[in-house]
């Protein structure tokens, strides 16, 4: 069962302003808060939903043993989406109509997206204070290209600021990772982004917590396309890598 709360309760000026704020900056650091703050008890999210009721214009917040009926999930060319909204004014401004929904803790649409295989969720659709967030993937190859790869280059999708912010935050607590490069090879069925990592030493233990850091600083949600990790232990893959323009996205402090 579902009890009709006080509309005053819904406050999320804070939430909007960091989305706002993000949107202007496209900085991971505000990017990384927003997950945090949304992982967090912090914010109120609408869903837009088939109420047992007549009324449009209340919100409820959803208790344990309810039946929720959403209709704010889609199917966008494979890809799984849930449609949130921070106010009654930008998901009506979605939907084009005032519509009913339900509101739920902002913690709990993460929980729920990640029980529900939901692979995008869509914060206030085509609105200023619009944000995305997508699930983690990343399928762990560490082999090096063999002779069949056409060639390396940066990648035409890079990885995005929050990604770099969340890899860079998760390396820097391992002191054997000294570089980390973004770039692509592709042979002729296929490409892939990959983060290719230079390490002071070359361990399987080593190697294991890499994979872990990766997963790790991917774990809600993930880049555009899939991502492959290799070890830069050739000297001649190193050499052919460190020369592509901007591919370095991190380097160990104090590391010349």
């Amino acid at each position: 069962m579902s009890n009709e709360i006080n509309n005053e309760s819904l406050d999320n000026k804070e939430l909007i302003s960091l989305l706002l704020d993000f949107n202007q900056s496209q900085s991971g650091e505000m990017y990384t808060k927003i997950v945090a703050s949304l992982q967090a008890d912090n914010h109120i999210l609408l869903l837009p939903s088939i109420n047992d009721t007549d009324s449009t214009n209340d919100w409820r917040e959803l208790h344990g043993g309810s039946e929720l009926k959403l209709n704010c999930i889609f199917n966008v060319n494979g890809i799984k989406v849930l449609a949130a909204f921070t106010s009654e004014s930008a998901m009506n401004s979605w939907a084009k109509s005032s519509i009913s929904y339900t509101a739920i803790k902002s913690s709990d649409v993460m929980k729920m997206s990640l029980q529900w295989d939901v692979d995008r969720i869509v914060i206030d659709s085509d609105q200023a204070s619009m944000f995305v967030l997508q699930k983690s993937q990343s399928n762990g190859k560490s082999t090096l290209p063999d002779k069949s790869v056409d060639f390396i280059a940066f990648p035409p999708l890079p990885l995005k600021p929050h990604n770099v912010a969340s890899l860079a935050a998760h390396f820097l607590q391992i002191a054997f990772i000294l570089e980390a490069f973004q770039f692509t090879f592709s042979n002729r069925s296929e490409s892939s982004l990959v983060i290719g990592l230079k390490l002071s030493e070359y361990t399987s233990q080593s190697k294991e917590d890499c994979f872990i850091a990766v997963k790790e600083a991917f774990e809600l949600f993930k880049a555009e396309v899939p991502i492959d990790v290799i070890f830069l232990e050739n000297e001649a893959w190193y050499r052919k890598v460190i020369s592509l323009n901007h591919s370095m996205f991190y380097r160990k402090p104090n590391v010349i």
